[in-house]
């Protein structure tokens, strides 16, 4: 597609991703309380190629969730309504495929070592390298069953980009 001298609005960028996004497009649900955060992210992992659903608490998490919307979660621990904990506790009981990175400020051993016993994937302290986060989704997406049984590998979205997107790799 040849791109004319007209900067595209943000509305029409979102129209090209939701046009764009095919079935193995990976879709990440970020679940963070901080709206700063929380934009940071989806703005980052939208240009590394994944198809980014955000929530700002856990009980609209589990609502996304039951829309099928996500093969990755990225859940924060400390949020307004439950904490991380319970949303992972619920996704290991009723979305046993879908894996979880487990985020917090409040990083400590215990914290890490109940995260990790409870089923998250992987752990993250903040703040982290984006470039870090970016190689446990990809970890996460390999590690996850595939409809049907089978390995889970799925297209790397940072390797083949849809028309009309365009993303930093690498960027931090």
């Amino acid at each position: 597609m040849e791109q004319s001298g007209v900067q595209r609005s943000a509305r029409e960028d979102e129209l090209v991703r939701a046009i764009n996004a095919g079935l193995d497009e990976a879709r990440v649900l970020v679940v963070e309380d901080d709206e700063a955060m929380r934009a940071f992210l989806e703005e980052s992992l939208a240009e590394e190629g994944y198809a980014v659903t955000t929530a700002s608490n856990t009980l609209s998490a589990i609502v996304t969730l039951l829309g099928g919307q996500a093969d990755v979660l990225i859940v924060d621990w400390k949020m307004p309504d439950l904490d991380g904990f319970a949303l992972l506790s619920a996704v290991r009981r009723c979305f046993t495929d879908v894996p979880v990175i487990f985020v917090t400020a409040f990083a400590r051993a215990e914290v890490e070592k109940r995260a990790l016993d409870e089923g998250a994937f992987s752990f993250l302290p903040k703040p982290f390298r984006l470039s870090v986060l970016v190689a446990e989704l990809e970890r996460a997406l390999k590690a996850r069953p595939a409809p049907g049984g089978g390995g889970g590998v799925r297209r790397s979205p940072r390797l083949e980009r849809p028309i009309g997107q365009t993303g930093r790799a690498g960027t931090e």
